[in-house]
């Protein structure tokens, strides 16, 4: 008879990119509390470190990533063909809402 555990996975489950299809997984980033899209497979030269519960990453430092032992993963931003759709120009505000103001405060 097994019992039914709560086990999950160091990795969350890979979804398509959107703009490219290629397999991504977001963790969130400890430092900056945003979501990060990394490659599923763990390389060498990776800066990004899933935590225990498998939800949150440390991104390392070049020192910090060379120091690493463990697995490293990589940001899908250095691997996506089509990275540059991802970002926005520094310096150009956000666009404006296109909804009509209703009046009422």
């Amino acid at each position: 008879m097994s019992r039914g555990g709560t086990y999950r996975s160091l990795q969350p489950k890979p979804t398509p990119c959107k703009l490219c299809g290629a397999p991504i997984f977001f963790v969130i980033s400890t430092g900056t509390n945003r979501r990060i899209p990394c490659d599923p497979e763990a390389v060498e030269d990776g800066d990004t470190v899933v935590l225990q519960d498998g939800v949150h990453a440390d991104v390392l430092g070049p020192d910090a990533a060379r120091a690493w032992v463990g697995r490293k993963y990589r940001c899908h931003f250095a691997t996506c063909p089509q990275t540059r759709a991802y970002r926005r120009k520094r310096g150009i505000p956000e666009p404006a809402s296109t909804k009509e103001p209703s009046g009422a405060w």
